[in-house]
Parts: structure tokens; C-alpha cells; sequence
């Protein structure tokens, strides 16, 4: 369980600080917890497979932290029925000092987490997985006794180096598929610089010689780097952050690691597995808290429509590429998610640069657009609509009226089934605002209007929309 604490600064030696907020709050955390939510989220409606399955295994607590993080995670669609509890020890803890610029800077308590024995069983606990996330906030014989067992049956590893500086053990390193520290904490692994990428790869290279398969350097703003043992590097660039600011990067590795997870699983290139977890990790620093921050596949999948193409676009131009005669993996079959009953038609090459919007309340009167499969003349209906219209990129919504009784998830889904993003958000103050928004004479009505509009805001970054109109 994470406990945050928000600071103009943090605190030099020996100093004391007065907290930027009168209390704490807290969030469900911990970075197994955090990588087991991520992958849950990022895994149920993905477009490529079946949903995956998700399975997080610790040591829960004698605290009432306990029955908090059960809730949320068996909410989550995580599986914890390999998790035990301890009764002498409290659940695991992080103590989160929380900076303006979303700079986040952590103290773990290990808690129920550290009390495992030496010599648990735990290949048991691999039955049916593909991928295994480690991390270092459990002691470090479970990571050896559960890379070893998923080694031996063939399953990919993947440590994160997150959560404890001591050395990693030499036997470890042979067992791991992927290491995956960040820019610091390669820096602390090797002893070697890590400012430039030319040192980055070097220094991953160092830890490839001492047994590792692949090193995964996350590098925030600046991207992340995939050495390979071959030397071969692939590159992804970071990711516009939703709303345009770092809110809190608490989480940030964690959906970027499960991300990378997620896509291995379901058999993608590694470059969009890069790309899938690039766009977990922009959005999860946008939001504030660990796993509330942590985003759905359908933002995910918003997101990277705005910036080259969703993970379900860039499978289809790739097998349109690859010709009818070049067989297809399971692991990139077509989606089974529900498809609209009208195809759009087919665009010549287009050489103009600029992508056309319409307001969605326009498909009020073309009812001729309308078909029997869609689900209404309501705001899925009409984006459904919509997405027949030849040439037409993006959609203008309107808030709240477009959003009520809907989730933000079930927007996104209608908008990436039609094959469109979202545009700007269209703030359409409700009657009671007759005489005004921010200049109403009431000063109800007028603090009424900036919370309206800041929710609005908030709405536009879930879709993905690069500006709100008010």
C-alpha cells in the first residue's frame, strides 16, 4: 500500500519539511501489485489474442491494508490464489514523497513480503504462464527459485531491478530473459556512465557478457533502449504525455515493464512491444497514485492511434504487407471483438497532410448512415455513423453530454471500431449556466462552471483528445 506524501521538496540531511498538503493520501501499490494491475488492464480487450490471464503472488499482511489490496486487485481481474498471508507481519508498504513536477521519491517497507522461507515451493505457481515479472521487494531467494523453475519449462523472465540496490547475484543473470533496470539503475549495476546512449549500450552490453539475454533500459523522457545479445539495439521514443505535464511517475516503469509483458505475450514485434508499453508508461504518469494511474488497453490503444498507429492498426498494414500467401500466427489473428456491420470505403493515396473533424452531434439527421447492427441513435450509434463517412479522421465530442451514462472505456471502444480518434472536447454548459459560465452572476454557478470545465479536461486526456473547446 502506497502512502503519499506531497513535498515542495524533499528534505536535506538532517532537515525537516512541512508537506505540501495537510494530510496523506493512499493507493494501492507495490511494484508487483502495480506490474499484476497494468497487465490485467492492458490484457482484457486486447486486440490481438485471447485475453491473456493474469496471476500476482505475495505475502499478504495482518493489517486492514490486507483486505484493501485483495479487494482491489481480485477488482482488477488479477488472480490471487496463490498469494498467502502472513500473521505476525503488516502489509507491505511504500512511503511516496511526491514532488511538484511529479518527481517521485520512495521507502519500502517490505512487510508480509519479506517474511518468505527459503525452499517454498513455487513451480506449482508457473502452471499455463508465458511470461514471469520479477522484482526486487521480495527476498532475493524467491526471484532465483522462481527464474530458475521458469527457465527450466521454457518461460520468459523478466526482471525489474527496481526496489533494492544490493548486486544482482551472478547466478541470477543466465536465468533472465530480460533485465530491465532504468538509467540510474544500470548506472548503479555496472559502475559504468550512463549519459549518453553510446554509454547506455555499453553498459548494457557489460551485463549481457556476465550471462543476460536482453537488457531493457527505460530512460523516461528519453525513451527506452532493447539491447540484444547480437548488439543489435532497438530504440523507442518516448511518448507525449496526455495533458502535456508529469503528474506522478510513481508507476510509470511498472506499466511500461507490463506493457512490454503484455505484447511479448500476445507475439508481437518487439518494437511494438516497445510501443505498447511506451504509451502505458506516458499515460500512467499523468494520472496521480500507482494503480489508479495505471491505463486501460483501450487508452493505450487511443494514444498510440494519435502518435503512428495502434497495435491492431500496425498488425493489419503489416499482414496487407506481407501478402495473402504468408501464413499468420495465432498470436496475430484477427481481433474477435465485435465489428460494426459497414466497411468503410477504401481511400486513394492521399499526399494532404491534415486530418478532418466533424462534430458528432451532426449524425442527428443522417439516419441514412444508420445500419441494423449498430447499437442506436444515441453517441455510440453515431460514431458508428460516423465512421462511415469517406475521409473523415476525428471526432468533435461534446461534455458532459456525450459522456453521461458511458465510460470512458466504451468510448474508446466505439471510436477505434469505427477507425477514428478523438478530436477536441466540446465543454456545452447545461441550462442553468443561461446567464453565463465564468462570469455568472452567481458565485455558485461561476466556481460550478471551472469545475465543469476542469472535469472536461480530464475527459479529453482519457480519450486521447488534443484539445478541449470551451
Amino acid at each position: 500500500m502506497d502512502i503519499i506524501v506531497h513535498v515542495h521538496r524533499l528534505p536535506g540531511p538532517g532537515e525537516t519539511t512541512i508537506a505540501a498538503s495537510p494530510s496523506a493520501a493512499t493507493a494501492v501499490g507495490g511494484k508487483g501489485a502495480n506490474q499484476a494491475v497494468a497487465a490485467a488492464r492492458l490484457a482484457r480487450g486486447s486486440p490481438l489474442t485471447p485475453q491473456p490471464h493474469t496471476r500476482f503472488v505475495c505475502k499478504f499482511g495482518n493489517d486492514s491494508h490486507a483486505a484493501t489490496l485483495q479487494r482491489e486487485l481480485a477488482a482488477a481481474g488479477v488472480d490471487i490464489s496463490g498469494c498467502g498471508v502472513l500473521p505476525l507481519l503488516p502489509s507491505g508498504q511504500g512511503l511516496v514523497l511526491l514532488e511538484p513536477d511529479g518527481t517521485a521519491s520512495s521507502v519500502v517497507l517490505g512487510g508480509a513480503n519479506s517474511g518468505w522461507r527459503e525452499g517454498e515451493p513455487v513451480s506449482q505457481l508457473l502452471h499455463g504462464a508465458a511470461v514471469v515479472l520479477l522484482q526486487r521487494e521480495v527476498p532475493e531467494h524467491v526471484n532465483m527459485a522462481v527464474a530458475a523453475a521458469a527457465a527450466a519449462v521454457g518461460v520468459l523472465v523478466i526482471q525489474d531491478v527496481g526496489g533494492e540496490e544490493r548486486p544482482l547475484p551472478a547466478a541470477l543473470l543466465p536465468l533472465l530473459s530480460y533485465l530491465a533496470p532504468n538509467q540510474p539503475e544500470l548506472q548503479a549495476l555496472t559502475g559504468m556512465p550512463t549519459d549518453t546512449q553510446e554509454q547506455v549500450v555499453a553498459a548494457a552490453m557489460s551485463l549481457i557478457k556476465r550471462g543476460v539475454s536482453n537488457v531493457l533500459v527505460t530512460q523516461a523522457e528519453r525513451g527506452a533502449l532493447l539491447v540484444a545479445a547480437d548488439g543489435s539495439v532497438t530504440r523507442q521514443e518516448a511518448l507525449p504525455v496526455p495533458g502535456g505535464a508529469v503528474v506522478d511517475a510513481t508507476a510509470a516503469g511498472d506499466a511500461f515493464r507490463a506493457g512490454f509483458a503484455v505484447g511479448l505475450v500476445e507475439g508481437q514485434p518487439l518494437q511494438a512491444c516497445l510501443r505498447l508499453a511506451a504509451a502505458a508508461g506516458a499515460l500512467a504518469v499523468s494520472r496521480l497514485g500507482a494503480v489508479p494511474s495505471l491505463p486501460s488497453r483501450a487508452e493505450v490503444e487511443a494514444l498510440l492511434a494519435l502518435h503512428g498507429g495502434s497495435t491492431l492498426q500496425q498488425q493489419q498494414q503489416q499482414q496487407g504487407e506481407a501478402g495473402e500467401q504468408q501464413p499468420v500466427t495465432a498470436a496475430a489473428e484477427p481481433s474477435t471483438r465485435k465489428q460494426c456491420g459497414h466497411t468503410r470505403a477504401a481511400l486513394p493515396p492521399a499526399t494532404c497532410p491534415y486530418k478532418f473533424a466533424s462534430r458528432l452531434n451532426s449524425m442527428r439527421a443522417r439516419r441514412d448512415l444508420a445500419a441494423a447492427a449498430d447499437s442506436g441513435d444515441d453517441v455510440l450509434g453515431w460514431i458508428q455513423r460516423q465512421g462511415r463517412v469517406r475521409g473523415l479522421s476525428l471526432v468533435d465530442l461534446n461534455y458532459p453530454q456525450h459522456s453521461e451514462g458511458l465510460t470512458t472505456e466504451q468510448v474508446l471502444q466505439a471510436l477505434q471500431e469505427a477507425g477514428l480518434q478523438a478530436g477536441a472536447v466540446c465543454i456545452r454548459f447545461p441550462a442553468e449556466f443561461r446567464l453565463g459560465a465564468f462570469s455568472n452572476p452567481a458565485a455558485g454557478l461561476r466556481q460550478a462552471a471551472v469545475e465543469l470545465a476542469v472535469a472536461g479536461c480530464g475527459w479529453a486526456a482519457r480519450l486521447g483528445a488534443p484539445e478541449l473547446i470551451v
